[in-house]
């Protein structure tokens, strides 16, 4: 569904008492507001519902890298809007989409979750050499904590490298790689201490995403569970509105960043000193 529509949609379901569950951020811009008047909302940011990045988070979390250092996002595919040329919000960011709006989102959501709040950043958008569609992303960020980020994302690479992150930390370095076609299934976990020769496969126990022929459904059905249990029970799931309001706050620094050619900082989220 396009970003505009999307939009609309939300809003009536907002109006209607219904309870919201996007794919995305919607195409909010940062004077709207990401309450949702107490009703619960999630948006469909699958990557941290993967029990391989689960672990990462836990072993990030566990203090094993050390101070983290920096990050490195490369996530090399070709999608099928790209492959078969299509004009929609998935090629265009004028659309609401592009790169950005498409593959960099959930970037942007998983690098604050994994590593804190982006406190800076520059962008590039390189668009194919054959027309207007968006090809390939290059950005730089800068964590509050210090640590520093550099992103690679192209939707036009045929036989792609995958998508693959890695963490480099004082003591450690941790890596999620994908090197097939699949976007949620097919990711690996290594890691290694500075009194390792290599990186070391790290076994994971949870194989239950493999039981369903498509590998986003696992992932979306946690989403929807947690969303059920808020209008059951209350509380706020995440990721949410708010969220899906900050990663539209980031995709618009980047095109400003983009547009202007030069780094900008970014505030820091709601509620952790940006008001």
């Amino acid at each position: 569904m396009p970003r505009a529509s999307r939009a609309r949609s939300a809003i009536g379901a907002r109006w209607s008492r219904t309870p919201p569950s996007t794919r995305s951020p919607s195409r909010c811009r940062p004077t709207c507001s990401p309450r949702s008047r107490g009703r619960p909302a999630v948006v469909d940011f699958g990557f941290p519902e993967l029990p391989s990045w689960r672990r990462a988070k836990e072993i990030l979390d566990s203090g094993a890298l050390g101070r983290l250092r920096h990050v490195l996002v490369t996530w090399n595919v070709e999608n099928r809007a790209t492959r078969l040329r299509l004009e929609n919000w998935k090629t265009h960011g004028g659309h609401g989409g592009g790169l950005l709006g498409n593959l960099v989102s959930h970037c942007f959501y998983y690098l604050e979750w994994y590593c804190g709040p982006i406190a800076g950043l520059s962008a590039r958008i390189f668009p194919l050499p054959d027309g207007g569609a968006d090809g390939s992303v290059a950005l730089a960020v800068a964590f509050a904590s210090g640590a520093a980020g550099s992103l690679q994302v192209s939707c036009a690479s045929f036989l792609g490298s995958g998508h693959r992150i890695e963490f480099y930390g004082e003591d450690g370095t941790l890596a999620l790689c994908n090197p097939t076609t699949d976007y949620m299934r097919g990711f690996e976990l290594s890691h290694a201490r500075r009194a390792d020769l290599g990186l070391q496969r790290v076994a994971l126990e949870d194989i239950r995403a493999d039981q369903f022929p498509d590998s986003r459904i696992a992932p979306a059905t946690r989403l929807i569970r947690r969303l059920i249990d808020a209008c059951e029970n209350g509380g706020t799931p995440a990721p949410g509105l708010a969220e899906g309001y900050r990663v539209q706050y980031l995709i618009d620094a980047a095109q400003r960043a983009h547009a202007s050619g030069r780094w900008l900082e970014v505030a820091p989220p709601q509620g952790e000193g940006g008001g």
